[in-house]
């Protein structure tokens, strides 16, 4: 059902878990080689990372910093998303609670939504048209609202976003955190949101030809599983053996808790793209894994969480159809979660504060240009060949 004004808001509390924030001063910045770029790979810091096969990496980036200050200047203006809550139900299990932003023709102004300030305008009347579709999947312990300011520009720019607050591993419910299962659970939930949507009041603005998904971290294991990919979780054990610092991903020595049912890959053919923030590639070591559409990455320089040489370069290696692989230098996991508001500074602090020389509001201004621009590309012919719009 529908949200109904702000009565489910008001309620909505945050209590992520706390990832160490990466030291950064001093700190070299690493840059990967050996991708094979189709379209442009630029780095934030002015650098091509890798070089691109010819000379559209230098003119992308200078497009993409002007287009990111463009669009915020136009949004400032009063350009409209509006945004709902819709509860979508699960064979036998809790709704999952979905925030969808979407295009609206009214002006727009900055609504606070528990710790948020959210670029949207609550149940506003929708924009006429046919969008394409990013559904988000936060990382582990966190809200629908975690990249609100990502879904607010996508949805600015001409899209309907969907972000899931998956059951079981959020702020509010830990109880899924390290279960095999829960991995199993958070695609279906993804492919339950989309079916949510192209069944729902909102399908006339849906072109089911056209949909992403974004993913943070575990939300990034989410789209490369969506994308055909298969997680293998024991490589965890050795790797976090080799760890010389705790991490969150490492909790348990990286063992996870067998479940009732064994891990399920089930890749909707629907999606047609897929962007990952702070990928754990760790648990992809295939030289050559199974997927086929767009893949963009952008990692963080100084990440102690899931650093680039153990999660980045084995995703480099064994994805063929890589086309945008960004570094965001000296910054730590946490950067990629939207910018804090006050309200939500004073109560997570260490999630909220990057290391020196990092700007989070300038860095999302970017990163939000670039996920803007990679979903435009793919879906530049209307979506992916590879897919016939079905559900397998």
């Amino acid at each position: 059902m529908l949200s109904q004004g702000n009565a489910f808001w008001n309620g909505l509390l945050l209590s992520h878990a706390l990832f160490e924030r990466a030291a950064s001063e001093g700190t070299e910045q690493r840059y990967l080689h050996g991708s094979r770029p189709t379209f442009a790979v630029v780095s934030q810091s002015g650098r091509a990372v890798p070089p691109p096969r010819d000379d559209s990496g230098a003119t992308a980036a200078m497009l993409l910093l002007a287009l990111a200050f463009l669009l915020i200047a136009v949004m400032e203006a009063g350009a409209g998303v509006g945004v709902i809550r819709i509860d979508v139900r699960l064979s036998g299990g809790e709704p999952l609670e979905v925030a969808v932003f979407y295009p609206t023709d009214e002006g727009t102004e900055i609504t606070a939504i528990g710790p948020y300030d959210v670029r949207a305008e609550i149940d506003a009347p929708a924009s006429t048209g046919s969008f394409p579709l990013v559904v988000i999947s936060h990382g582990s312990l966190a809200s629908m609202l975690s990249h609100h300011d990502l879904a607010s520009y996508l949805a600015h720019s001409g899209f309907v976003v969907a972000a899931v607050e998956h059951t079981g591993d959020n702020y509010k419910d830990r109880s899924g955190l390290g279960r095999l299962e829960n991995a199993s659970n958070r695609v279906k939930e993804v492919s339950a949101a989309i079916d949510a949507l192209l069944e729902g009041p909102l399908r006339r603005m849906i072109d089911p030809g056209r949909i992403g998904v974004v993913g943070y971290s575990a939300g990034a294991t989410t789209a490369l599983m969506l994308a055909g990919a298969t997680p293998v979780f024991e490589a965890l054990i050795d790797y976090c053996a080799g760890m010389s610092r705790r991490t969150a991903l490492c909790e348990a020595g990286g063992r996870r808790i067998p479940g009732s049912a064994p891990l399920q890959v089930l890749p909707d053919r629907r999606i047609g793209a897929v962007f990952l923030l702070a990928p754990i590639g760790a648990v992809f070591p295939s030289k050559n894994l199974p997927v086929t559409i767009p893949v963009g990455i952008v990692a963080a320089g100084s990440d102690q969480e899931v650093p680039l040489e153990q999660h980045v370069e084995p995703l480099v290696e064994g994805l063929s159809n890589l086309v945008v692989l960004d570094v965001i230098p000296l910054a730590g996991h946490s950067v990629f979660l939207a910018p804090c508001s006050d309200r939500l500074k004073a109560v997570e602090r260490e999630l909220c504060t990057d290391p020196p020389l990092v700007d989070r509001v300038r860095e999302h201004a970017l990163l939000n240009a670039l996920a803007l621009s990679f979903f435009q590309h793919a879906f530049r012919d209307g979506g992916s060949s590879q897919r016939d719009g079905q559900k397998p």
